[in-house]
């Protein structure tokens, strides 16, 4: 290699090279436990069901970002009105002046005359009406504040075969009586699952798990819990006799919603516990159609994001 050419490679590689250094990894992980106890009884008081509740969530995935600061921050509630005001500010740099109401209806009513009944022309000039309108609204829009934070926002995007991973568990018991004609009739239920996901699951987290993070504040910002599914099995004992059935088992709804909602914004890493009381039967085990019952839950949860 001559001399010429070496240093053609050598300027190429330090061009490159801040490109390359940009992009970083960083990994989500997320822990979740809930336990609990319920009772329930349907309409007529005839059948009831006392549930103790226990299961885990946890999972862990990788993300990638390619290191660029952006000034909006995509998973704020409030990014659609951000959006509209930077739009606004497009037009009215184009425009100088906003237009009125006044102005908009005099332009259409110019327009109405001009069309003599013309369907056709009345068609196109109600298009140009929907793009004066929606130009006016962006001009006209009250320029939104940025999220709470340093206003300098890093994407972290999910990618295929990131090396995800699942584990939920499930040990619910559930005891009471149902009526019958010869009298109540007890009966269990035990609800169990030790699931690592499939590799479909694996890959749909993998590809889904997308977070904004502001670095200055410490926060992250996501779409809330990625895991909800959950295989196992439910053994129901009455009456001397078990029968044990595979699938789906469902989580408890109300402790994992809480959940979720702590992840839409967090720190980089925490811990977060409650007592939520229980309203709903689903995700219990409960084999017949309730009316009347509570509970309480106990959720604790833990999760970290860290740069690898």
């Amino acid at each position: 290699m001559n001399h010429s050419a070496a240093t053609i490679l050598l300027l190429a590689a330090t061009i490159l090279q801040p490109a390359i250094a940009a992009e970083r990894l960083a990994r989500l992980t997320v822990e979740v436990k809930v336990t609990g106890q319920e009772q329930w009884r349907n309409a007529q008081g005839t059948d009831n069901a006392k549930v103790r509740i226990a299961q885990t969530v946890s999972y862990s995935t990788v993300v990638k970002t390619d290191g660029e600061i952006v000034d909006f921050n995509s998973k704020d509630p409030s990014y659609y009105q951000q959006q509209m005001s930077k739009a606004g500010q497009v037009t009215r740099a184009k425009n100088k002046a906003p237009m009125t109401e006044a102005e908009l209806k005099s332009r259409v009513q110019k327009g109405q005359e001009a069309c003599k009944g013309d369907q056709q022309c009345l068609y196109g000039l109600a298009m140009k009406a929907s793009e004066w309108t929606s130009e006016m609204t962006a001009a006209n829009a009250a320029p939104a504040p940025l999220s709470a934070g340093s206003g300098s926002y890093l994407n972290y995007l999910g990618f295929p075969d990131c090396g995800s991973k699942i584990h939920i568990t499930v040990h619910d018991a559930t005891e009471g009586a149902f009526a019958d004609v010869q009298g109540p009739v007890p009966f269990s239920v035990k609800t169990t699952a030790d699931y690592t996901g499939d590799d479909h699951e694996r890959l749909i987290l993998c590809s889904q798990t997308n977070l904004v993070v502001d670095p200055k504040q410490k926060v992250f910002y996501s779409d809330g819990l990625l895991v909800r599914g959950v295989k196992g099995s439910s053994t129901r004992t009455q009456r001397g006799k078990s029968t044990q059935s595979q699938g789906d088992v469902p989580l408890k709804g109300e402790a994992f919603n809480w959940a979720s909602e702590q992840l839409r914004k967090a720190p980089l890493s925490g811990t977060r516990k409650t007592v939520l009381k229980i309203t709903n039967s689903q995700g219990s085990s409960v084999p017949f159609a309730t009316a009347k019952g509570d509970g309480t839950a106990t959720v604790e949860m833990s999760w970290r994001f860290e740069e690898i």
